[in-house]
């Protein structure tokens, strides 16, 4: 079954992605990884669909639109497009244990060079360093304790 989404939903579900994977680029493998991943995390989706529709709902108020319950909508939008960003952000750390814990092994299997590998895994492991709060929020820190 296709769920339809609202275009605004997509198109900001587009931007983290394009943000995330910015943000890692200097490492192709880990930045392939942040792509896939964004693209079909369904919690993501989830938080930029309730932000397009709490941004619709204020549309629907009549004019003037400064009463409470526009106020309410945006504040809803300005709020889930925040958790948005934070499940991004969650996502990138999900995926740089992935690549730290996993790493070696596509490069054994997968036909991943090892170089472009220990790049990601180099990169993954400071993106977690510079990002604690997330990586604490995911359990990242505690997987790569052990590396």
């Amino acid at each position: 079954m296709v769920v339809h989404r609202p275009k605004s939903s997509t198109d900001k579900q587009s931007e983290l992605q394009q943000a995330m994977t910015a943000a890692v680029d200097d490492a192709t493998v880990l930045q392939d990884r942040v792509y896939e991943s964004i693209s079909q995390d369904e919690q993501l989706k989830r938080f930029c669909d309730a932000a397009a529709y709490a941004d619709t709902a204020a549309d629907y108020r009549p004019e003037p639109s400064d009463d409470e319950l526009t106020s309410a909508a945006h504040q809803a939008w300005g709020r889930l497009s925040h958790a948005a960003r934070e499940r991004a952000l969650e996502v990138v750390a999900e995926c740089c244990v992935e690549v730290i814990i996993d790493g070696d092994e596509w490069a054994d299997t997968d036909h991943v060079d090892a170089e472009d590998v220990t790049v990601a895994q180099r990169r993954a492991r400071d993106w977690l360093q510079s990002h604690t709060n997330i990586a604490v929020r995911v359990g990242a820190l505690e997987a790569i304790a052990d590396e």
